[in-house]
């Protein structure tokens, strides 16, 4: 009797400890869902702040065209982003429509069939969030890295700027780029 009663006890610990992996990963799979809405709407505020930066900066046509990189890539992870907002089934644990079926069961019956289940919901919901998380990861790489490209050339475009008007100021006044230098820094 004493071995019966801790097979059932194990076998209730199992069965919540299954039930309780299930339920997180089904919140991973809710928070990575409402983490990649947020990052869209980010992005796509983005897009139209860097159109709005090329056109208001001087800097050689040339360099506009790889103002483009940012937005391509933003595009790209924007792509990633919405086939993790599109809905999947995920299985949340046992039917409503089961339970009248089990009532019948011994309780330890129903506790091999809640932890086989959940065992076998959590392998087929894995093959539902392993993309979703793997796209996500993606997703914010590609974000990371239009902002870095977008600051480098912000950066190397205000570079050209201060050395064409520094070459300027030299041609129109026939002063030596030290002497402007120098006259930038007393101001």
């Amino acid at each position: 009797m004493n071995d019966k009663k801790y097979d059932i006890e194990t076998l209730a610990f199992l069965a919540q400890e299954s039930k309780d992996l299930l339920t997180e990963q089904i919140k991973s799979y809710t928070d990575t869902h409402n983490k990649a809405g947020v990052v869209v709407s980010i992005s796509a505020i983005y897009i139209p702040v860097i159109l709005f930066i090329i056109s208001n900066i001087e800097s050689p046509s040339w360099l506009d065209i790889f103002f483009s990189i940012p937005i391509i890539l933003l595009i790209a992870s924007i792509y990633l982003f919405l086939k993790i907002l599109i809905p999947k089934k995920l299985h949340h644990g046992l039917n409503h429509e089961k339970l009248e079926e089990k009532l019948s069961k011994s309780h330890q019956e129903i506790l091999l069939y809640g932890i086989s289940a959940n065992k076998k919901w959590i392998n087929e919901n894995k093959v539902i969030i392993s993309p979703q998380q793997k796209n996500f990861k993606k997703g914010i790489y590609i974000v990371v890295i239009a902002g870095i490209v977008t600051f480098a050339l912000l950066l190397f475009s205000y570079s050209i700027n201060v050395y064409s008007n520094l070459e300027s100021n030299k041609l129109d006044k026939n002063i030596p780029v030290k002497q402007i230098d120098s006259q930038h820094n007393n101001n």
